[in-house]
């Protein structure tokens, strides 16, 4: 295979996805803020409007570089260059980090806590980030480093291992709050960074060539699911998903997608369907985790439970090919019936 291309060829830039996953979600941070805005303004001291400036601006911008990015893609067939990515992918964090860094100033003193709940204001502003940041970081990571492919794989998964470890006895030598803040954080960014490449370059090694096969269906569908699920019971992260629905749903859904997995099911229209009809379960989960999938690396270095937030992520993609790859053969099928 040739280095520097793609990992994975299905994956492409293409206005569908950089309207849902960056157009769509910057719009709607938009409109939340400004709801924000309206109904904090009378607290609102002559000293914040420069902030709450920039706080409204970001989106704004940013919904408007997707838009032209959704039309450049449009004329291109989906094909726009790795660096496009880049640029939103830099800019998405600039944002994100823009309103941590602000975020002491936001709500003023004064606004009642039901107005502006602290939590729930948060968590959106971390959820309408998360989805341009994941696609974007895909279409980075979709980049073949070597020619060999057991070359790519092994690098990737001895990477994937070896950065929480040195992380962890790098703090368990040298305790966090004797090293300077600047360097703690640069670290943990940066090891975030490398990891989470490394862990989409193997997810997108997976989608492309074990989306078929009982072995990752029954890992990533059944086990890992449940092994969360398990975990759950005693980290109840990020809420309490103790209830015997979530664990029958996730066996039902592992059993739809090994039917998916058999030659002569998957050609059957009742096969698509269901895994179409089971598609919104993996969707919930993965949504559910996906503000909080930069703290993974810190969740599997303090308590292992880096997983818990992992696997709706693989859980998702591999849906996500299965029902692409089962329209497609389906499409095909139709055809040949037709022209018969």
């Amino acid at each position: 295979m040739k280095r520097f291309g793609k990992i994975n060829p299905a994956i492409r830039t293409t206005p569908l996805m950089i309207g849902l996953t960056l157009f769509a979600p910057q719009l709607l941070l938009a409109l939340f803020r400004s709801h924000t805005l309206y109904l904090i303004r009378d607290a609102i001291g002559e000293h914040g409007v420069l902030i709450y400036a920039h706080y409204l601006v970001f989106p704004l911008i940013l919904a408007a570089l997707s838009a032209g990015l959704l039309l450049w893609s449009k004329r291109r067939n989906g094909d726009i260059p790795r660096w496009s990515m880049g640029a939103i992918f830099s800019l998405e964090t600039a944002a994100l980090v823009a309103f941590m860094m602000s975020y002491g100033n936001l709500i003023p003193e004064g606004v009642d806590a039901w107005i502006v709940p602290d939590g729930p204001f948060t968590l959106l502003q971390l959820a309408a980030a998360m989805p341009g940041l994941f696609y974007s970081f895909i279409c980075l990571a979709n980049i073949r480093l070597f020619e060999r492919t057991w070359v790519n794989l092994s690098t990737s998964f001895g990477t994937l291992v070896t950065v929480p470890a040195a992380l962890y006895i790098i703090c368990s030598a040298s305790p966090l709050w004797r090293l300077p803040a600047v360097l703690v954080v640069t670290l943990f960014v940066t090891a975030t960074l490398i990891a989470a490449f490394t862990f989409l370059q193997l997810l997108l090694w997976l989608s492309g060539h074990l989306r078929f096969h009982v072995v990752a269906v029954v890992l990533f569908a059944l086990l890992l699911p449940l092994g969360g699920l398990a975990l759950n019971h005693a980290i109840p992260f990020p809420a309490n998903l103790q209830h015997w629905g979530f664990y029958a749903l996730t066996v039902a859904n592992a059993a739809i997608l090994l039917c998916a997995c058999h030659p002569k099911i998957k050609s059957h229209i009742l096969c698509g369907r269901a895994v179409a009809f089971s598609y919104p379960f993996t969707c919930y989960f993965f949504l559910l985790f996906l503000p909080f999938l930069p703290f993974s690396l810190l969740a599997m270095i303090a308590v292992g439970a880096g997983f818990l937030i992992l696997t709706p992520t693989i859980l998702f993609i591999l849906h996500t090919r299965l029902l692409v790859d089962l329209t497609r053969v389906q499409n095909r099928i139709k055809k040949k019936g037709i022209s018969g």
